[in-house]
């Protein structure tokens, strides 16, 4: 004799279809956070490349700067341009107040 009960099997059924379900969306939002993944890690050694880029021309200019500012170069145009040294120089020093109310 067999005994058919539907509601069992219709208990299975939603059990396997929201197993199934589970899956395919956990499966799909792993694919795309891998690719989120990737992209991040290419970004990253983008921008590696980018900054060791410019830490070499940053350098290249800081030797201009220091060459062009050397110290006996800088007397030899002070003395061709018949420049003296200051002995007691002010750096941005303002004796009176510059307002409205000072005039």
């Amino acid at each position: 004799m067999t005994i058919i009960k539907p509601s069992i099997y219709a208990q299975n059924a939603r059990f396997i279809m929201f197993l199934l379900s589970f899956i395919l969306i956990a499966g799909i939002s792993y694919i795309f956070m891998y690719n989120a993944l990737v992209n991040a890690r290419y970004q990253v050694s983008s921008l590696k490349n980018q900054i060791a880029e410019a830490v070499s021309s940053n350098n290249g200019l800081k030797g201009k700067l220091f060459k062009e500012t050397d110290p006996s170069k800088l007397q030899t145009l002070a003395a061709r341009y018949n420049l003296v040294p200051d002995t007691k120089p002010e750096y941005l020093t303002v004796h009176q107040w510059v307002s409205d109310s000072s005039f």
